[in-house]
């Protein structure tokens, strides 16, 4: 059997899964810090945008499935920035034509409430939080995966 391994390298991943364990709530446990992630953001955050993050506490988890799967997709829009204009900005139903293979049972209803709802928190998140640990996290990743792509040849 042949498989190709890759590599996807991107702080995209790090901005959708911080965001996805602060808002969730879960998965706190996974981290060096530990709950006290939630705490320190809870302190640092304003009220106006933990209220807004809040909003996504009930929203619906495969949500966090079709953005991992828009970073998929993501080709040229690498940096935060793009990525999220790029979601804003794609007809929804080109979206979905493209996103049917890794989630067939994806509405186009509900991707457009995703593509119109998620950027404007994954903007805030960037603002108050992920853009001040960008450049660390940038380089431990590229480390990770220069030893990762080291192990797969």
């Amino acid at each position: 059997m042949k498989y190709k391994v890759s590599v996807d390298v991107s702080v995209v991943y790090e901005l959708l899964g911080s965001f996805m364990i602060y808002v969730t709530r879960k998965w706190t446990d996974n981290l060096d810090i530990g709950s006290r992630f939630i705490s320190d953001m809870d302190a640092r955050l304003p009220h106006s945008v933990r209220t807004e993050f809040g909003k996504a506490y009930a929203w619906p988890f495969l949500d966090y499935d079709i953005l991992y799967a828009l970073v998929i997709l993501r080709k040229k829009y690498a940096d935060v920035p793009s990525f999220i204009d790029w979601i804003e900005e794609s007809n929804p139903e080109d979206l979905h034509k493209k996103l049917q293979d890794f989630v067939p049972a994806l509405t186009l209803n509900d991707l457009k409430r995703i593509v119109t709802d998620y950027p404007p928190l994954l903007r805030l998140w960037n603002e108050h939080y992920f853009s001040a640990v960008e450049p660390e996290l940038c380089t431990l990743i590229t480390e990770d995966a220069q030893e990762k792509k080291r192990f797969a040849s």
